[in-house]
């Protein structure tokens, strides 16, 4: 972190944060979050913040590690459907499957949780993808192991004698 963060309170930081995420400062803002989530590594609505700025940042690869943080310290039906999500679009198919059947489990015990769609429709989605991406990854082998058993093709010339090969004597 810039020397200029140490020396600030975590409000004037998360304050800083704000404005700066407002203002469409993202990487400033990035940098302000990451000094506050060293300061609060388990508090959840800083980790929700970085989960969601590393997605739309970087990708849903690089928000692996905070929804592992955010798993450890609450497990929620909807937290384990964005893994299921991230999972199966990095190809993780068999990991995938492992969030989805925990996010569907918690789900039942767990309804109260709002999210802007119903759940059912949610869940339906995640499912799908993982389906979709299992068919695209099951083509993609069948088509490379029946490139591996292709006769090789050649780009040979015609063999055919043509006038000017007969000698003239």
């Amino acid at each position: 972190m810039s020397n200029v963060l140490l020396h600030k309170s975590p409000d004037n930081i998360f304050t800083a944060y704000q404005r700066l995420r407002e203002n469409g400062n993202y990487k400033k803002a990035h940098r302000y979050l990451l000094s506050l989530l060293s300061e609060f590594p388990n508090d959840i609505y800083f980790l929700e913040e970085m989960i969601d700025f590393s997605m739309n940042l970087n990708g849903p690869e690089s928000a692996r590690k905070w929804l592992k943080k955010i798993i450890t310290i609450r497990s929620s039906w909807f937290d384990h459907m964005i893994f299921a999500k991230i999972e199966a679009e990095a190809g993780n198919i068999n990991m995938a499957k492992k969030y989805f059947d925990k996010a569907k489990t918690l789900q039942a015990i767990q309804p109260l949780i709002k999210t802007n769609a119903k759940p059912k429709e949610l869940l339906r989605g995640i499912e799908d993808l993982i389906r979709h991406k299992e068919l695209v990854l099951h083509h993609a082998a069948e088509k490379k192991k029946d490139k591996i058993y292709e006769p090789l093709k050649t780009d040979r010339k015609s063999t055919r004698l043509n006038s000017s090969h007969i000698p003239l004597s």
